[in-house]
């Protein structure tokens, strides 16, 4: 049996959103005007003129996909109405299995009945469309199982450090590689800091320990945690969009 367009519409909808569905669903804290503002206020005259033209779009992009993951992710977590409508629709499926399963065995008695003849049609008529719609409903099933189980799973991968990480890595790959011009080597590093410092800033997302510390200082601290976590998970060039290296083992 071939699904329709609408059984596939269906099935989505059954299935439940996915991560990339409530992210894309997050309305954004962050105003491109604004934040554009307050980076060049951060990094000064002279590092803002050596800034590509394309650069303070790009990274209020990283930025503003980071803050509505973030705000996503925290507000799934924090929903346990999710993990209820999880569990229910499981326990829907299981009993709807099981008595599918139980009707198809009552019925077989009866298929079997030589003394009714008509209801034994009527029995084996009804046994053959049950067993047809429960070959059906076992594939669909099967299907929202899946996406429970990967959702559940980038659910449990998406930690908000972990998100973090990833946020710095992207930042500092993209200034390093593209964002500034004209910058000596001696000068890059710092410079690339400082741009991710007043990135940051102007998404707010510094805590009140950081800025405490010094920002500047959190933010050097931030990407060499990022660079570490960075090379603990990816272990090859191709594999990873940041932060190249060598690796001095690779995966068995």
């Amino acid at each position: 049996m071939r699904l329709t367009g609408e059984d596939v519409n269906n099935l989505a909808t059954w299935a439940g959103k996915g991560v990339e569905d409530y992210v894309a669903d997050e309305a954004s804290r962050l105003r491109p005007p604004k934040f554009r503002r307050e980076v060049k206020d951060y990094v000064g005259p002279s590092l803002a003129s050596r800034l590509r033209p394309e650069c303070l779009r790009v990274l209020f992009e990283i930025s503003d996909d980071y803050v509505r993951r973030c705000s996503a992710i925290s507000g799934i977590k924090s929903r346990s109405q999710f993990l209820k409508d999880c569990r229910s629709k499981t326990d829907l499926m299981d009993a709807t299995r099981e008595w599918l399963a139980d009707f198809q065995k009552e019925l077989r008695p009866q298929i079997l009945d030589v003394n009714k003849p008509s209801t034994a049609l009527l029995a084996r008529f009804v046994h053959k469309k049950v067993s047809k719609l429960h070959r059906v409903l076992e594939k669909e099933f099967e299907t929202i199982e899946l996406h429970q189980r990967l959702f559940k799973s980038m659910l449990e991968s998406n930690s908000l450090k972990q998100l973090r990480n990833c946020y710095v890595a992207n930042l500092h790959f993209y200034i390093e590689r593209v964002g500034l011009r004209n910058t000596p080597n001696k000068q890059k590093a710092s410079d690339t800091e400082r741009l991710i410092a007043g990135v940051m800033s102007a998404a707010g997302l510094f805590s009140a320990a950081e800025r405490a510390k010094g920002v500047e200082h959190a933010v050097h601290m931030t990407v060499w945690r990022a660079k570490k976590f960075i090379q603990s998970e990816f272990y090859d060039n191709d594999e990873s969009p940041v932060f190249q290296w060598r690796p001095k083992t690779t995966r068995a």
